[in-house]
């Protein structure tokens, strides 16, 4: 049978609460080991959590080509990591945010250790055919050159050139990034990671189990350089005549601020659902576009509400006018039946997401980078659960009185 009380975190589905349980600690050659046990699945998971991301990158390709050469890494007897994982069903991933990056395996805890050991070796000393190495670069540029003919990626690349304006992250992967990046410059990269180990997460693994004698401790993590203004930018990519995206982004709040949790909720009953403000105004009774959505975006802990939408053809201005027109007055727009209804949506939703002892191990890794309380996410629950109105309308004002960046990509 089951023991749900081994599961790392708590509900109350009556109360619409929810904590986790702290993760347990040790640390090994001065590396921060942080892990669940969980008696009730035979997975084991390894995270290594580095403090260097695109931002320390010379090429921009650097990390997008390592994630794609990672399986092409060669370990003992000759294969390759893809033919050792394949074997063993196991998942080995590497990802790179803008501030720091992470090596992912997943395996059954009967293959783990063996799994980690030529893991290890192969990043010790990294090689990889030049055939498999073309091979990445080629796919690489294959899927730039096709991404370029679409609308979505102009519209993040404008989006990224005038909100990173000043850092690498504002300057689009180019074909020129791909063409000079060597296996020299990923072996260098590979190297770095491992004096940049800033902690380590893991399921069903004991930490005095795992040798980080080849890894230095390092928890200085780069902040991004923003420098944000007001301004609006309109795109014509020439691409289609069919339809239209747009994007606004409004700086909010501190993650740390008393206030975040009515952003959070503010951003669930704006645009946040398919029940939200915007998606029943703009879509469902105008019709003005294709599809609109909120979402809150966290930048050196800074939060900001981005809007993103799908308009019909040179509407972008039309719809803008909306989103403008419902929060000036978005008192018409609430009543305490509807609030209550995005609250329990919204406690639901975040409940579902939290099913798995791997989502909450992700909500561990975000209170580890952005150093929150651990009971950041109940408190964040409980904070909705005390949001009325008058609060949505003070926040409201706070919003509309920012600047607000706007994109229309026609």
């Amino acid at each position: 049978m089951i023991d749900y009380s081994k599961n790392p975190a708590s509900y109350d589905f009556r109360l619409q609460g929810f904590s986790l349980q702290p993760l347990l600690k040790s640390v090994e050659n001065n590396i921060p080991v942080y892990g669940y046990t969980d008696v009730n699945i035979g997975i084991s998971y390894l995270e290594l959590v580095f403090s260097t991301g695109k931002l320390t990158d010379n090429n921009k390709a650097m990390s997008a080509i390592l994630a794609r050469l990672f399986p092409y890494l060669q370990v003992s007897e000759g294969k390759t990591l893809f033919e050792l994982l394949e074997f063993y069903g196991a998942k080995l991933s590497f990802e790179a945010s803008s501030t720091h990056s992470s090596i992912k395996l997943y395996a059954l805890s009967t293959d783990f250790q063996v799994i980690v050991n030529e893991v290890t070796k192969s990043l010790k000393k990294p090689f990889w055919t030049n055939d498999s190495f073309l091979h990445c670069k080629h796919t690489l540029s294959k899927d730039v050159k096709t991404r370029q003919l679409e609308k979505k990626t102009i519209s993040d690349k404008t989006f990224n050139k005038h909100f990173y304006k000043g850092t690498r992250l504002g300057d689009p992967l180019s074909l020129e990034n791909i063409k000079d990046c060597t296996s020299e410059v990923i072996k260098e990269k590979i190297e770095c990671l491992f004096t940049q180990l800033d902690f380590v997460l893991t399921v069903n693994l004991e930490a005095d189990k795992l040798d980080l004698s080849l890894f230095s401790a390092n928890n200085e993590r780069s902040e991004i350089p923003l420098n944000f203004t007001e301004k609006s930018v309109k795109v014509f990519p020439k691409l289609n005549k069919e339809q239209s995206l747009i994007q606004s982004i409004t700086p909010l709040c501190s993650v740390l601020s008393s206030d975040y949790p009515l952003f959070y909720f503010y951003n669930q009953l704006l645009g946040g659902s398919f029940q939200s403000v915007l998606s029943q105004e703009i879509r469902e009774k105008q019709g003005l576009t294709y599809g609109i959505h909120s979402s809150l975006l966290s930048v050196n802990n800074n939060t900001y509400l981005k809007i993103n939408s799908t308009t019909p053809y040179q509407k972008g201005e039309v719809v803008f006018d909306k989103i403008e027109e419902i929060t000036t007055d978005f008192e018409k727009y609430l009543n305490e039946t509807y609030v209550n209804q995005i609250k329990k949506i919204s406690s639901a939703t975040f409940l579902k997401n939290m099913e798995n002892i791997f989502s909450q191990l992700a909500l561990q890794k975000n209170i580890l980078l952005s150093e929150l309380n651990l009971n950041f996410y109940s408190n964040l629950l409980t904070g909705i659960k005390k949001v009325e109105i008058d609060d949505l309308l003070r926040i409201n004002k706070e919003v509309q009185a920012n600047s607000t960046m706007k994109l229309i990509i026609d």
